[in-house]
């Protein structure tokens, strides 16, 4: 009985430390939330940086038609965005023919 008390009370103080500590934590990341870029005068965020930078906003599907934001403007597919056709939508990722492609969720551990 002492045993598995003593047992039972080592292992509690391992955990409390572990979580205490930190232990093997990462910090997680909303995968679903998109990328937000501030501009540089502080004044809100935008679509993009003003870099050439393309931010996929969302993906819809509508049928058997699908369309992407990118920037917060629509596009379908054959369409081009800063000169470059867009060759495929799917649920996830825009594929560029640059062989550039946009993912619509981000890893939830990335950093």
């Amino acid at each position: 009985m002492l045993i598995r008390l003593v047992s039972t009370g080592a292992l509690m103080g391992l955990l409390t430390c572990s979580v205490a500590f930190g232990v093997g934590a990462q910090t997680l990341k909303d995968p679903t939330r998109p990328a937000v870029i501030f501009d540089p005068d502080g004044k809100g965020p935008v679509a993009s940086s003003g870099n050439g930078r393309l931010v996929l906003n969302s993906i819809t599907w509508t049928g058997k038609q699908a369309f992407a934001v990118i920037n917060n403007k629509i596009y379908h597919r054959g369409d081009s965005v800063q000169g470059v056709k867009i060759s495929e939508i799917n649920k996830e990722q825009v594929m560029l023919e640059d062989g550039r492609r946009l993912v619509l969720f981000t890893s939830v551990t990335g950093k």
